[in-house]
């Protein structure tokens, strides 16, 4: 997984691969799209639910910032309010589909308060 902030706007995580064996050896916080509407089953990509099934790259994670469409109404961002609930970490941020300059601005600053 490759997190990535291209002309400090566009936020996103990307699966390098479709193997399913990426593992983590260091904390980290996950950059998360929205999937399929917002559906419990399918809000989260596979991708990214093949990574947390990784017991060891679960205990790793500190935090999750959500993507998602405004237009999904009570689902926006609902991958991130899923993989909060079941992991007991944090949601930093909510962002709307690529985000804004201002968005970049508010996550870093709330990843500085949180975790320095």
């Amino acid at each position: 997984l490759h997190l990535s902030i291209r002309r400090q706007r566009q936020m996103c995580i990307r699966d390098s691969s479709d193997s399913g064996d990426t593992v983590v050896d260091r904390e980290y916080v996950l950059f998360v799209p929205t999937y399929g509407g917002g559906s419990e089953k399918s809000a989260i990509p596979r991708q990214v639910r093949r990574f947390l099934n990784v017991e060891s790259n679960r205990a790793l994670l500190r935090g999750v910032v959500g993507f998602g469409n405004t237009n999904f109404g009570e689902h926006f961002c609902k991958a991130a309010d899923i993989i909060s609930r079941k992991t007991g970490v944090p949601i930093i941020g909510r962002v709307e589909i690529f985000g804004t300059d201002e968005d970049v601005i508010k996550i870093k600053e709330r990843l500085e308060l949180l975790y320095g």
